[in-house]
């Protein structure tokens, strides 16, 4: 949870009315921080993992299917979202991710199919995409599969 400013007057208060004796275990954790460490995250993160396979839950929702103007982007702009998430989720740091984030929103403001980016070799010209991006999306666009995906999410 993130406290900014009046954020975390709000928060405090509501903790000072109903739990004051976590008050001084939530400033410990935050110290004078808008986020907990990443420690913290990344230990809450592995428990609700953990939690969600113990008991059959899905840790991610999938976006509802139905047929959008320029789908593979669509599908590619999910893909690196899904990567950001499993990233986020396993390193505890929401910036780490930042540019799958960057790259994704990108992809969803095209207005020509993301398939003539890769067909012409030239994914990298999509702001925000570079080397390192490119191959992930082209490995899915010509197989339909994603190895780093596969990756992070076996990690937990």
């Amino acid at each position: 949870m993130t406290l900014r400013s009046n954020q975390r007057v709000r928060f405090l208060g509501l903790l000072r009315e109903n739990w004051p004796n976590l008050v001084p275990k939530y400033k410990k954790l935050y110290g004078n921080l808008e986020n907990p460490p990443s420690w913290y995250v990344t230990a809450i993160n592995k428990k609700t993992f953990q939690l969600c396979k113990e008991f059959r839950i899905p840790d991610y929702i999938e976006p509802p299917v139905f047929k959008r103007p320029l789908q593979k982007n669509f599908e590619v702009a999910n893909l690196l979202l899904l990567i950001a998430y499993f990233k986020e989720k396993r390193t505890g740091n929401p910036y780490g991710a930042w540019a799958y984030h960057k790259a994704a929103q990108n992809i969803e403001k095209l207005q020509e199919d993301i398939r003539i980016y890769h067909k012409n070799d030239n994914l990298i010209a999509i702001p925000g995409v570079g080397k390192s991006l490119a191959s992930v999306i082209a490995e899915f666009l010509d197989t339909g599969e994603c190895k780093k995906l596969e990756r992070l999410k076996s990690k937990w």
